[in-house]
């Protein structure tokens, strides 16, 4: 049974292991045991159906195997049988609170999946005061906090689980890339544009095709008016989303900056085409035309954006002033 239990990493110590479940005078405990191992050894090699029915056979020799429920869950979420590996995950630590971390990542990765986020931090938490070198469980509450918006934290977090396993780099590209742009959005909220141009730029470091992150970053440029960086990053962002109504109404405000009407009409009128509820590209698209000058057009764009704002908007009444003193001017101009 020794060599048995050193892992079932060799071919000797599966054969052993074979040879405890097939003893007749083994204890129904060691060939529970030794069905986990061998369930071990498949999910190690990425066969989970084996694995999974060897830790069945454990859990019928051991109804209490909390070696094996923890084993089973581990391989039926890499199958993506979810709500099989919680319940799994979950008996195993109901029976070992203390000694199964990898039942707790699972269990926070699918309280993650249904929107519990501080359910998912609370559990990954757990895993890591069980095995603080517990790379996966790092990255996994750094996704916690990042859905809660702790930018920080999950910065600190992500961090660290690159530290201990360099290889989630990789993996955690996607999440670094959100990370900086949505704490890039917050800086800019809070007018620390320089702030948030920094993070912008983070996330462009790892994906400099990354169209969010253009387009974040050039709208942060528009209020700094560095028009010209502004129409760079945006004109990139609309090749990588030409789809995308906001990124076309953003570089329209570059163009207006620029002075260029001609382009900033095109790129509201693009934008409108996109999304035809878009009241601020009415709005924007009647400035341009207003200082192109062309009262005609500029005027009925101004009163459709009205038209399509909420009363109770705080744009409304700026917009309201704009569309009647305009629409009072072009009334006074000889037909």
């Amino acid at each position: 049974m020794t060599i048995c239990l050193n892992g079932g990493e060799t071919d000797a110590e599966i054969a052993a292991c074979r040879r405890v479940i097939q003893d007749g005078k083994a204890s129904v405990g060691d060939r529970s045991l030794a069905h986990g191992v061998l369930g071990y050894a498949d999910v190690n090699t990425g066969a989970f159906d084996p694995a999974i029915e060897e830790f069945g056979k454990a859990i019928a020799l051991d109804p209490n195997a909390a070696f094996a429920y923890n084993g089973r869950a581990t391989a039926l979420f890499s199958k993506g049988d979810y709500d099989r590996a919680v319940a799994d995950a979950g008996k195993a630590v109901e029976l070992r609170p203390n000694d199964y971390p990898d039942a707790y990542v699972v269990l926070g990765t699918l309280a993650d999946r249904n929107g519990d986020h501080n359910a998912r931090i609370a559990y990954m938490s757990k895993a890591i005061a069980l095995k603080p070198d517990y790379a996966e469980a790092y990255a996994g509450r750094g996704n916690g906090y990042l859905r809660n918006n702790n930018y920080d934290m999950a910065l600190a977090d992500f961090d660290k689980a690159v530290s201990l396993k360099p290889d989630l780099a990789g993996q955690l590209s996607q999440a670094y890339q959100n990370l900086y742009i949505e704490r890039g959005g917050l800086f800019e909220k809070k007018r620390d544009l320089a702030a948030a141009i920094g993070d912008y730029t983070k996330a462009l470091a790892l994906n400099p095709s990354n169209a969010r992150a253009l387009n974040d970053r050039g709208d942060a440029y528009n209020a700094l008016e560095d028009f010209p960086k502004a129409l760079a990053d945006l004109t990139q962002a609309v090749a990588a989303n030409p789809n995308n109504a906001v990124t076309y109404s953003n570089r329209g405000v570059a163009y207006y900056g620029l002075h260029d009407y001609d382009h900033a009409i095109a790129d509201q009128t693009t934008a409108i085409s996109l999304r035809p509820d878009f009241a601020n590209a009415y709005f924007l698209r009647g400035m341009a035309y207003n200082d192109k000058p062309d009262l005609a057009h500029a005027v009925p764009d101004f009163e459709k954006a009205l038209s399509m704002t909420p009363p109770s908007a705080p744009a409304y009444k700026g917009m309201q002033a704009v569309a009647v003193a305009k629409r009072a001017l072009l009334n006074s101009q000889p037909r």
